[in-house]
């Protein structure tokens, strides 16, 4: 369809991982963060001392610069990225960076890192300071679901809804008539994002009356393909909207920094939001306000509207960085995105 398509090899089934095993050498510039690397070391049934990979921790420039030093240094043939969004983003621009296949594996569900061509990248400040296109998507995903089932349920509550809100980003995005690619297959693109869409609100059903280990495999295998596979497809083809850039602006406010809120939370925040300021989903806002509410219903709400009232000044800024009205199809002030975002905020913590 178009120039870029989503991995040459996508495998997904339980003990996926055994099949990292033969890339554990000095010929693989292994890319993870401490905790992910223990998950996954414990998924092998291997000490994880028997390996010296390299930690991440910010989605730096600077990690990425620090890799690409070493991986020149070494022969590294490949680069392993191994946990959630941030070390797969940086494992992702540092294999670009080097000229070498990447293979990345996902440890927790938690983003649709693993599947896009694209890494973000921030300053040391952890400000954004970089989108960089990597024009191919990783050679191989491998997605272990007996590792991401081990998962904390936050990543898996975030997860789903931030999955979910790519999809109506997408519709969103048909209305404005404003798609990230020129030569889009309009109907087939929308139909897929519909399609998901409606899986997902399905299976979002069924979460919000059971825990992730309650759930069926069946139910449990497509929220994970079609919140890794389809999403990146999706946004990368058609693009993203107002819930990505409220994540945009609450995370330059330092909301978003380890320990912090996770991308699908503040993600659901801007769905909400996109829903009561936009008329293409308005007539659903009231049901997605209540979906978001029930799946990410132990978030701390309160907190996140007391920083951003007390932080008005940091939210007008971060929101100048950004183009709060692209893609989307009725324009908004910055004034009414602020004011949107503390009553949605504060209507979600009832579901606490």
């Amino acid at each position: 369809m178009i120039e870029k398509h989503n991995p040459q090899q996508y495998v997904q089934y339980p003990a996926a991982v055994e099949r990292c095993r033969e890339w554990l050498d000095e010929d693989s510039l292994i890319v993870t963060g401490r905790r992910a690397w223990e998950s996954f070391c414990g998924q092998l049934k291997m000490p994880e001392t028997s390996i010296r990979p390299q930690f991440v921790q910010h989605a730096s420039q600077r990690e990425v610069r620090e890799l690409v030093d070493l991986g020149r240094r070494s022969s590294s043939r490949r680069v392993l990225a191994i946990g959630g969004g941030r070390a797969i983003d940086v494992g992702k621009a540092a294999a670009t960076l080097l000229n070498k296949p990447s293979v990345v594996v996902p440890t927790v569900f938690s983003t649709d890192a693993p599947c896009s061509s694209l890494s973000v990248l921030y300053d040391d400040n952890q400000q954004p300071a970089e989108y960089l296109d990597h024009k191919q998507n990783p050679q191989q995903v491998i997605v272990d679901t007996e590792l991401l089932k081990q998962g904390p349920e936050r990543y898996f509550r975030a997860g789903l809804v931030g999955g979910l809100s790519v999809f109506y980003e997408a519709e969103e995005i048909f209305a404005a008539r404003r798609f990230r690619t020129a030569n889009v297959m309009e109907g087939h693109a929308l139909m897929s994002a519909q399609w998901a869409k409606q899986r997902l609100l399905r299976l979002c059903d069924q979460f919000c009356k059971s825990r992730p280990e309650q759930l069926p495999d069946k139910s449990l295998n497509d929220v994970y393909f079609v919140c890794f596979w389809m999403t990146a497809d999706c946004f990368e083809h058609v693009g993203i909207s107002l819930p990505h850039t409220v994540y945009r602006i609450l995370r330059g406010m330092g909301l978003a920094d380890v320990g912090g809120y996770l991308h699908g939370e503040l993600v659901g925040l801007g769905l909400v939001c996109q829903t009561v300021l936009c008329p293409t989903h308005r007539i659903e806002s009231v049901r997605i306000e209540q979906l978001v509410g029930q799946i990410l219903g132990d978030v701390d709400w309160r907190g996140l509207t007391s920083i951003v009232k007390d932080q008005r000044e940091s939210f007008v800024e971060q929101a100048g960085r950004w183009s709060i009205n692209e893609n989307i199809s009725a324009p908004i002030t910055v004034e009414a995105l602020y004011n949107c975002v503390i009553e949605v905020s504060e209507r979600l913590a009832t579901y606490m």
